[in-house]
């Protein structure tokens, strides 16, 4: 098993990318594999794919194209500059401090969504499992945000 495989592993990427000055170069690098590992999943899974339901690897939370992408969405962000005068980045800097608890709340909400599987086209499985997830995971933590010793936990 890879040391550190699971939650673990985004925990310290996002610890070492957001505390550490990160050269052009190394940027560059980092959202060249984020593209990569983007384009690797969708390859995997268009091409490898069968009715069968083989499990993808390229599929998994964990696997190393997920990390890739990861870092490249994270260094992207970290480099916007938001100014508070605009509602879009209010929106923005807002909605931020419930993302941590979404993050947390997530794999709680999918397994409830999960149960409640129409059968539909996957592509439309997939988004309307997305919004169900990020729409209860963002209402849950707005109500839960309310409790002071769990707003510290979780925003």
């Amino acid at each position: 098993e890879p040391l550190f495989e699971g939650y673990i592993g985004f925990f310290l990427l996002g610890y070492i990318l957001g505390h550490c000055d990160i050269s052009v170069i190394s940027r560059i690098i980092i959202y060249i594999s984020g593209i990569l590992g983007f384009a690797y999943g969708i390859y995997m899974n268009t091409y490898l794919s069968s009715a069968a339901g083989i499990h993808l690897k390229a599929n998994g939370g964990y696997a190393i194209n997920q990390y890739m992408c990861a870092a490249a969405l994270f260094c992207l962000f970290k480099r916007i500059k938001f100014s508070s005068h605009t509602k879009f980045s209010k929106f923005i800097i807002s909605f931020s401090a419930v993302t941590y608890g979404i993050y947390l709340s997530h794999p709680l909400i999918l397994d409830l969504v999960r149960r409640l599987r129409l059968d539909i086209v996957p592509s439309a499985d997939i988004a309307i499992c997305f919004a169900l997830s990020f729409v209860a995971g963002g209402a849950l933590i707005l109500i839960l945000s309310k409790i002071k010793l769990i707003r510290n936990l979780i925003t």
